[in-house]
C-alpha cells in the first residue's frame, strides 16, 4: 500500500473514532455517510491494518506517535475484546469508557500533525 494513502486512511478513521459528533451523525443516520461501531473497528484493524501501520518502519512514526497509536489499539481492543459484541451505538456514544477511547484517538490524531 502507498504510505501516503495509508496514513491518510488511518487519519480519517482515527478522526471518526475521536469525534462524538461524527459518530452521532454516522451511527444515527443524520448524514449521508452511514456507519456503525463495527465498521470503525473493521476499517481500522482489518481494512487498513492499524497494528501493522504502527509497526511499519516505512511509515516513519515518532516514538510518541507509536506510543499513542499502541495505546489507541489497546484501548479499542480492551473496550471490545475479540469475539465480543460491541454495545449498541446509542449506549456506546454515551459510555464514559468509550469517551476515554475517543480521547486517546484525539491525542494520537493530533500527534500525527507533528
Amino acid at each position: 500500500m502507498n504510505i501516503t494513502i495509508w496514513k491518510k486512511n488511518i487519519r480519517e478513521i482515527v478522526q471518526d473514532i475521536a469525534s462524538r459528533e461524527s459518530q452521532e451523525r454516522a451511527w444515527f443516520g443524520k448524514s449521508e455517510q452511514i456507519s456503525s461501531p463495527d465498521e470503525l473497528y473493521n476499517s481500522l484493524f482489518d481494512d487498513f491494518l492499524f497494528d501493522a501501520f504502527l509497526a511499519s518502519s516505512e511509515v516513519n512514526l515518532s516514538s510518541l506517535q507509536k506510543e499513542l497509536g499502541m495505546r489507541l489499539s489497546s484501548s479499542l481492543k480492551e473496550y471490545s475484546p475479540q469475539g465480543q459484541e460491541l454495545p449498541s451505538p446509542r449506549k456506546m456514544v454515551r459510555d464514559p469508557s468509550w469517551q476515554k477511547v475517543r480521547d486517546i484517538a484525539r491525542a494520537f490524531e493530533r500527534s500525527l500533525d507533528h
